[in-house]
């Protein structure tokens, strides 16, 4: 993979891998395991679900600068033209600086990234909206802002969650180890839905 948006995903799937292999590292089984270790195991849970969105985030956020950018290219192959050749050339490159020293936080939301992705005009709009837009993230940023802002909308919608997948009454730690339909844990079901998503948007 030696085009740019290739590397950038290689990148992103080997921090999803170790995130997903983090998760699925057991705890040890004895005593003093089940007495201090359990609590250590659930909040490390609940800390990579958090992070799961964020590396999304931060990934979301280098596709569309660096596409904007006009670093290299796509992986079918597509040149990524510098937006300064576009219309307004000063005011796109000022957004560009001003977006590559802000937070990722804004952009762990797709429709956010699409619309900064529209702004520039990249020439790989397309395939950035497509893969971004199909990214799923709802069920995600619900478990996300209940583990980080346990307000009571935040509660309703994470229990809205949990019920369209027929948990109800789980907490998230529950939640994230339940089983889908294919035998996978829900946080395994997303961590591979967002490579997908990835790997289409980067095409």
């Amino acid at each position: 993979m030696s085009d740019t948006l290739s590397r950038l995903y290689k990148r992103y799937a080997a921090r999803n891998a170790l995130m997903l292999e983090r998760f699925l590292s057991p705890a040890p089984f004895d005593t003093y395991a089940a007495r201090f270790c359990s609590q250590t195991h659930k909040d490390g849970r609940a800390h990579l679900v958090v992070r799961l969105q964020h590396l999304w985030g931060e990934f979301s956020k280098e596709l569309v600068l660096k596409s904007a950018i006009g670093d290299g290219f796509t992986r079918f192959g597509k040149m990524l033209v510098r937006v300064g050749t576009m219309k307004s050339p000063p005011s796109n490159q000022k957004l560009v600086d001003t977006l590559k020293s802000g937070p990722s936080t804004h952009w762990e939301d797709p429709d956010y990234a699409i619309t900064q992705a529209q702004k520039f005009s990249v020439v790989n709009y397309h395939e950035i909206s497509l893969g971004l837009g199909s990214a799923g993230l709802h069920e995600i940023k619900a478990v996300r802002n209940y583990i980080v802002h346990p307000t009571r909308n935040s509660r309703e919608k994470f229990e809205r969650a949990a019920r369209n997948r027929g948990a109800s009454g789980a907490n998230p730690d529950i939640f994230v180890k339940q089983r889908t339909l294919g035998g996978s844990t829900l946080f395994e079901e997303w961590s591979s839905n967002l490579l997908l998503a990835a790997w289409n948007a980067i095409a």
